[in-house]
Protein backbone atom coordinates (compact mmCIF):
# COMPACT_ATOMS: atom_id res chain seq x y z
CA UNK A 1 0.00 0.00 0.00
CA UNK A 2 1.47 3.42 -0.96
CA UNK A 3 2.59 5.67 1.83
CA UNK A 4 0.34 8.64 2.66
CA UNK A 5 3.15 10.50 4.47
CA UNK A 6 3.48 13.23 1.81
CA UNK A 7 -0.25 13.87 2.00
CA UNK A 8 -0.10 14.04 5.78
CA UNK A 9 2.76 16.52 5.63
CA UNK A 10 0.90 18.60 3.09
CA UNK A 11 -2.23 18.46 5.21
CA UNK A 12 -0.30 19.60 8.26
CA UNK A 13 1.18 22.51 6.37
CA UNK A 14 -2.22 23.39 4.96
CA UNK A 15 -3.79 23.43 8.40
CA UNK A 16 -0.98 25.59 9.72
CA UNK A 17 -1.43 28.00 6.83
CA UNK A 18 -5.18 28.16 7.28
CA UNK A 19 -4.72 28.80 10.99
CA UNK A 20 -2.31 31.62 10.19
CA UNK A 21 -4.90 33.16 7.87
CA UNK A 22 -7.70 32.76 10.41
CA UNK A 23 -5.65 34.08 13.32
CA UNK A 24 -4.31 37.22 11.60
CA UNK A 25 -4.75 39.92 14.21
CA UNK A 26 -4.81 43.71 13.92
CA UNK A 27 -1.68 45.49 15.11
CA UNK A 28 -1.80 48.89 16.81
CA UNK A 29 1.10 51.33 16.90
CA UNK A 30 1.50 54.93 18.09
CA UNK A 31 3.41 57.32 15.83
CA UNK A 32 5.01 60.65 16.70
CA UNK A 33 4.97 63.44 14.11
CA UNK A 34 7.80 63.55 11.60
CA UNK A 35 7.55 67.36 11.74
CA UNK A 36 5.15 70.12 12.81
CA UNK A 37 4.93 73.90 12.67
CA UNK A 38 2.59 76.90 12.91
CA UNK A 39 1.62 79.35 10.19
CA UNK A 40 1.27 82.90 11.57
CA UNK A 41 -0.80 85.15 9.32
CA UNK A 42 1.58 87.81 8.01
CA UNK A 43 1.73 89.17 4.45
CA UNK A 44 5.54 89.23 4.49
CA UNK A 45 5.85 85.71 5.88
CA UNK A 46 8.14 86.78 8.71
CA UNK A 47 7.10 84.27 11.40
CA UNK A 48 7.27 80.56 12.16
CA UNK A 49 7.81 78.14 15.06
CA UNK A 50 9.55 75.08 13.64
CA UNK A 51 11.44 74.03 16.75
CA UNK A 52 9.01 75.50 19.28
CA UNK A 53 7.15 73.57 21.94
CA UNK A 54 3.70 74.51 20.69
CA UNK A 55 1.33 74.52 17.73
CA UNK A 56 -1.29 77.29 17.56
CA UNK A 57 -4.74 77.16 15.96
CA UNK A 58 -7.32 79.96 15.88
CA UNK A 59 -6.94 83.70 16.39
CA UNK A 60 -5.19 85.43 19.24
CA UNK A 61 -6.52 88.61 20.80
CA UNK A 62 -4.21 91.64 20.98
CA UNK A 63 -0.93 89.73 20.95
CA UNK A 64 0.27 89.01 17.44
CA UNK A 65 -2.23 91.38 15.85
CA UNK A 66 -5.25 89.09 16.40
CA UNK A 67 -4.31 87.27 13.17
CA UNK A 68 -5.11 83.62 12.36
CA UNK A 69 -2.80 80.74 13.27
CA UNK A 70 -2.87 77.37 11.53
CA UNK A 71 -1.05 74.20 12.54
CA UNK A 72 0.94 71.88 10.28
CA UNK A 73 1.70 68.24 11.01
CA UNK A 74 3.06 65.25 9.10
CA UNK A 75 3.55 61.60 10.05
CA UNK A 76 5.79 58.94 8.50
CA UNK A 77 4.09 55.57 7.90
CA UNK A 78 7.13 53.67 6.61
CA UNK A 79 7.39 51.60 9.81
CA UNK A 80 4.14 49.82 8.92
CA UNK A 81 4.72 46.62 6.89
CA UNK A 82 4.23 46.98 3.15
CA UNK A 83 0.81 45.98 1.86
CA UNK A 84 -0.92 46.45 5.22
CA UNK A 85 -4.55 47.51 5.45
CA UNK A 86 -5.21 50.48 7.74
CA UNK A 87 -8.37 49.81 9.76
CA UNK A 88 -8.50 52.72 12.22
CA UNK A 89 -6.70 55.95 13.11
CA UNK A 90 -6.91 58.34 16.04
CA UNK A 91 -4.96 61.56 16.50
CA UNK A 92 -4.52 62.80 20.07
CA UNK A 93 -3.37 66.33 20.89
CA UNK A 94 -3.18 68.23 24.16
CA UNK A 95 -4.09 71.84 24.95
CA UNK A 96 -2.34 73.53 27.86
CA UNK A 97 -3.41 77.13 27.20
CA UNK A 98 -6.40 78.69 25.42
CA UNK A 99 -8.45 81.77 24.76
CA UNK A 100 -12.21 82.04 24.32
CA UNK A 101 -14.75 79.27 24.06
CA UNK A 102 -15.03 76.12 22.01
CA UNK A 103 -13.40 76.04 18.58
CA UNK A 104 -14.12 73.38 15.97
CA UNK A 105 -10.68 72.33 14.73
CA UNK A 106 -10.53 70.40 11.47
CA UNK A 107 -7.85 68.29 9.80
CA UNK A 108 -7.32 69.26 6.16
CA UNK A 109 -4.99 67.30 3.84
CA UNK A 110 -2.13 69.49 2.63
CA UNK A 111 -1.53 69.57 -1.12
CA UNK A 112 2.14 70.60 -1.10
CA UNK A 113 5.29 69.85 0.90
CA UNK A 114 6.55 72.23 3.59
CA UNK A 115 9.40 72.66 6.04
CA UNK A 116 10.28 72.72 9.71
CA UNK A 117 13.29 74.89 10.53
CA UNK A 118 14.92 75.91 13.81
CA UNK A 119 12.75 78.94 14.62
CA UNK A 120 11.53 78.90 18.22
CA UNK A 121 8.85 81.27 19.48
CA UNK A 122 9.42 80.24 23.09
CA UNK A 123 6.95 78.93 25.61
CA UNK A 124 5.89 79.95 29.05
CA UNK A 125 2.34 80.49 30.20
CA UNK A 126 -0.26 83.06 29.09
CA UNK A 127 0.07 82.30 25.39
CA UNK A 128 3.86 82.16 25.14
CA UNK A 129 4.87 81.65 21.52
CA UNK A 130 1.63 82.98 20.13
CA UNK A 131 3.37 85.83 18.33
CA UNK A 132 5.79 83.56 16.48
CA UNK A 133 9.53 83.89 15.94
CA UNK A 134 11.62 85.06 13.01
CA UNK A 135 11.43 82.37 10.33
CA UNK A 136 14.65 80.44 9.71
CA UNK A 137 15.86 78.61 6.61
CA UNK A 138 13.35 76.04 5.33
CA UNK A 139 10.64 77.07 7.83
CA UNK A 140 7.07 77.08 6.61
CA UNK A 141 5.52 80.54 6.87
CA UNK A 142 2.21 82.10 5.88
CA UNK A 143 3.56 82.84 2.41
CA UNK A 144 6.29 80.20 1.89
CA UNK A 145 6.39 76.43 2.06
CA UNK A 146 10.12 76.76 2.71
CA UNK A 147 11.39 80.12 3.93
CA UNK A 148 13.72 81.49 1.30
CA UNK A 149 12.42 79.02 -1.26
CA UNK A 150 9.14 77.70 -2.66
CA UNK A 151 5.98 79.69 -1.95
CA UNK A 152 2.46 78.48 -1.22
CA UNK A 153 0.14 78.90 -4.19
CA UNK A 154 -2.31 80.48 -1.74
CA UNK A 155 -0.97 82.32 1.35
CA UNK A 156 -1.91 80.41 4.49
CA UNK A 157 -1.23 76.99 2.97
CA UNK A 158 -2.39 74.86 0.07
CA UNK A 159 -4.91 72.37 1.44
CA UNK A 160 -8.08 70.49 0.57
CA UNK A 161 -11.29 72.41 1.18
CA UNK A 162 -12.84 69.39 2.93
CA UNK A 163 -11.78 68.40 6.43
CA UNK A 164 -11.25 64.74 7.27
CA UNK A 165 -12.36 65.10 10.88
CA UNK A 166 -13.42 67.86 13.27
CA UNK A 167 -13.24 68.11 17.05
CA UNK A 168 -14.58 70.79 19.35
CA UNK A 169 -11.64 72.14 21.37
CA UNK A 170 -12.28 74.27 24.44
CA UNK A 171 -10.21 74.23 27.62
CA UNK A 172 -7.06 72.49 28.84
CA UNK A 173 -7.02 68.76 28.15
CA UNK A 174 -6.66 66.05 25.54
CA UNK A 175 -8.59 66.03 22.27
CA UNK A 176 -8.95 63.38 19.60
CA UNK A 177 -9.74 63.21 15.89
CA UNK A 178 -10.95 59.99 14.25
CA UNK A 179 -13.01 59.20 11.16
CA UNK A 180 -13.37 56.83 8.22
CA UNK A 181 -12.12 59.65 5.98
CA UNK A 182 -8.91 59.85 8.03
CA UNK A 183 -8.38 56.12 7.60
CA UNK A 184 -8.89 56.36 3.84
CA UNK A 185 -6.47 59.29 3.57
CA UNK A 186 -3.78 57.55 5.62
CA UNK A 187 -4.18 54.40 3.50
CA UNK A 188 -3.73 56.49 0.35
CA UNK A 189 -0.60 58.13 1.79
CA UNK A 190 0.72 54.76 2.93
CA UNK A 191 0.22 53.26 -0.53
CA UNK A 192 1.78 56.30 -2.27
CA UNK A 193 4.19 57.98 0.21
CA UNK A 194 5.11 60.70 -2.29
CA UNK A 195 1.58 62.12 -1.91
CA UNK A 196 1.86 62.48 1.88
CA UNK A 197 2.15 66.17 2.76
CA UNK A 198 0.44 65.87 6.12
CA UNK A 199 -2.40 67.86 7.65
CA UNK A 200 -3.26 71.48 8.24
CA UNK A 201 -5.16 72.13 11.49
CA UNK A 202 -7.59 75.00 11.18
CA UNK A 203 -10.62 76.39 12.97
CA UNK A 204 -13.14 79.11 12.08
CA UNK A 205 -11.28 82.41 11.80
CA UNK A 206 -14.10 84.95 11.79
CA UNK A 207 -13.82 85.78 15.51
CA UNK A 208 -10.75 86.92 17.43
CA UNK A 209 -9.56 85.69 20.81
CA UNK A 210 -10.20 81.96 20.36
CA UNK A 211 -6.65 80.61 19.94
CA UNK A 212 -5.76 77.16 21.29
CA UNK A 213 -2.19 76.11 22.12
CA UNK A 214 -1.33 72.45 21.54
CA UNK A 215 1.87 70.69 22.52
CA UNK A 216 4.20 70.03 19.59
CA UNK A 217 6.54 67.10 19.03
CA UNK A 218 9.33 69.17 20.61
CA UNK A 219 7.44 69.79 23.85
CA UNK A 220 9.51 69.09 26.96
CA UNK A 221 6.55 67.24 28.50
CA UNK A 222 6.02 63.93 26.64
CA UNK A 223 2.38 63.89 27.78
CA UNK A 224 1.68 66.99 25.68
CA UNK A 225 3.18 65.70 22.43
CA UNK A 226 0.87 64.66 19.58
CA UNK A 227 0.34 60.97 18.91
CA UNK A 228 -1.31 59.15 16.01
CA UNK A 229 -2.58 55.69 16.90
CA UNK A 230 -2.82 53.45 13.85
CA UNK A 231 -4.39 49.99 13.70
CA UNK A 232 -3.61 47.83 10.68
CA UNK A 233 -3.76 44.24 9.46
CA UNK A 234 -0.62 42.68 8.01
CA UNK A 235 -1.33 40.89 4.73
CA UNK A 236 -1.16 37.10 4.63
CA UNK A 237 1.59 35.92 2.23
CA UNK A 238 0.11 34.61 -1.03
CA UNK A 239 2.29 31.50 -0.73
CA UNK A 240 0.60 30.55 2.53
CA UNK A 241 -2.86 30.94 1.04
CA UNK A 242 -1.88 28.90 -2.03
CA UNK A 243 -0.36 26.17 0.10
CA UNK A 244 -3.49 26.02 2.21
CA UNK A 245 -5.59 25.60 -0.92
CA UNK A 246 -3.38 22.79 -2.22
CA UNK A 247 -3.64 21.03 1.10
CA UNK A 248 -7.42 21.18 1.08
CA UNK A 249 -7.53 19.79 -2.47
CA UNK A 250 -5.13 16.98 -1.55
CA UNK A 251 -7.17 16.02 1.50
CA UNK A 252 -10.37 15.90 -0.51
CA UNK A 253 -8.76 13.66 -3.15
CA UNK A 254 -7.35 11.36 -0.48
CA UNK A 255 -10.73 10.93 1.05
Amino acid sequence: MPSNLPLRCLATLACASLCAVAQAQPVTTALAPLKDNTLYSNPEGFFSNGAGEYIFVGRNAGRGGAAPRRGLMQFDFSSIPAGSQITSARLTMSVNWFRGGALSVGLFPLLASWGEGISNAGGGEFGGGGGGAAAEANDATWTSRFNGGAAWTTPGGDFSSTSLANTSVSGVGQYQWSSAAMVAQIQAWFDAPQTNNGWLLKGPESSIGNAKRFGSRENTDPALRPSLEITYVIPTPASAVALAGLGVVALRRRR
